[in-house]
């Protein structure tokens, strides 16, 4: 007769948003501006840990730890001690070898730039891959549920970075400057926008009576070239009384794919 087994775990530690207590003791997260854990201090400010990490989260090492990696083996991309919340403020997952971070709705592989399973809110954005991370940029965004994008930290340095990397392209310096040469005073923000469609948020929106670009904190991937191309064209418009006549939707939207299909260099003419 086959004896059974009862595998019984008893964590060693106990976890807060601030940081773990373990053998009597407290030790406390630093962390960055999207959230990452940087270091680990005890009671007296006492630097136990550092991590650096690639970024799209894959671990560098822990200085506090690196002579003990070497001498022992130990993989230097799995924390070797009771904190295991890292990249994101997430759960290093260790069992079985897995070494995956948990985003509450899916699990993530730092090491092929993948979530496992796709965005549960795929049919909201069509276009972007289901399965990457932060629409492809983690410098820019952070994905906190592994459901939504968000713009974390300071947001308006962000869209500034953002802007600066669309004037990039010649057709929309061009609009830009544009903007910036008249009388009239444009502003780009962030914000909630509501839709009369749930199956199809709204990202952006132009507001004529105050001038005010808003982009929605929702934006990932190809999609943020797009809503900020056509979003500043409509600015452009209303500064530009001839193109009144035209379909100024259609204007803008084919702006908008001019502009995204030659920053991601899928087309060399128009």
């Amino acid at each position: 007769m086959k004896k059974s087994f009862l595998r019984c775990h008893i964590k060693a530690s106990v976890d807060t948003p601030a940081g773990y207590s373990a053998s009597g003791r407290m030790h406390y997260y630093i962390r960055d501006h999207q959230g990452n854990v940087r270091q680990v201090t005890d009671s007296d400010g006492n630097v136990e840990q550092d991590h650096h990490y690639y970024p799209y989260g894959m671990l560098m090492g822990e200085s506090s730890d690196i002579l003990a990696t070497a001498r022992s083996g130990r993989n230097p991309l799995v924390p070797s001690r009771a904190n295991h919340y890292l990249y994101g403020g997430k759960e290093y997952l260790t069992t079985g070898g897995a070494n995956l971070l948990d985003f509450t709705a899916r699990t993530y592989d730092p090491t092929i730039l993948l979530f496992h399973t796709p965005d549960p809110l795929r049919d909201k954005y069509l276009p972007v891959h289901s399965y990457l991370y932060c629409g492809a940029n983690p410098i820019m965004f952070t994905d906190p549920t592994g459901m939504v994008v968000k713009y974390e930290g300071k947001d308006v340095e962000k869209l500034k970075a953002q802007i600066t990397e669309e004037r990039k392209g010649k057709l929309f310096e061009y609009v830009f400057s544009e903007l910036e040469k008249s009388d009239v005073e444009f502003t780009f923000q962030f914000g909630e926008i509501t839709s009369n469609d749930p199956n199809k948020p709204n990202l952006g929106v132009f507001n004529k009576i105050n001038n005010t670009i808003t982009l929605s904190s929702e934006l990932k991937g190809i999609y943020i070239h797009e809503v900020i191309a056509e979003e500043t064209y409509h600015a452009y418009q209303t500064i530009t009384p001839e193109l009144n006549d035209v379909n100024i939707e259609y204007e803008a939207q084919t702006f908008a794919y001019i502009h995204t299909m030659k920053s991601f260099k899928l087309i060399t003419k128009c």
